[in-house]
Order: C-alpha cells, then structure tokens, then sequence
C-alpha cells in the first residue's frame, strides 16, 4: 500500500476502512510520544470508537512474556540514536 506523509515518524498505526481503499489513514508518532488513539469503525454504518491502543499492546505484551527474550539494555535493531539509547536506558532503571 503506497503511503503518502508529510511527516516522518518512527512508529505508524494505519487504519485502512473498507469502504475507502486502497486508501488508509495514518497515525505517526515517535519514540518518546504515547501510542495515539485512534478512530475504528468495524462497518459503515458504525460510530467510530476511540481505540486506546497502549492498554492492549501491554496485556499482549504481558500475557505472551515478549519481554523475556528481549534485553533492554542493548541496542535494538536498527539502532537508536545516541540520545535516544540513553533516553530508554534512563526508563529501565526507573
């Protein structure tokens, strides 16, 4: 799917509705910003909800033990900035 942004973000959550595709509705952010909401309707005819997104990426997270095999303290793939790394080392020893 071709995606157009005027600004670049680390993270993005696309929202493709069936009634508009290709077409997809994107929401960027970066590493130091929350995971935004975003608007989801299952129909047409459908209210769009607010979709809170980080409760439920933390229950998967915690219910699949993804942080088990992870270790925090080395650089992710790709790297971080220098900035960055220091930014996620200074939450781990919170």
């Amino acid at each position: 799917m071709p995606i157009e942004c005027s600004q670049p973000a680390d993270y993005q959550i696309l929202v493709s509705r069936a009634q508009e595709r290709p077409s997809a509705e994107r929401y960027g952010f970066n590493l130091r910003e929350q995971v935004p909401q975003v608007l989801l309707s299952l129909t047409n005819e459908d209210a769009e909800p607010i979709i809170n997104l980080k409760p439920l990426l933390d229950t998967v997270c915690q219910q699949t033990g993804i942080a088990i095999g992870l270790d925090y303290t080395a650089q992710p793939q790709p790297s971080l900035s220098a900035e960055e790394f220091s930014w996620v080392q200074s939450l781990l020893n919170l």
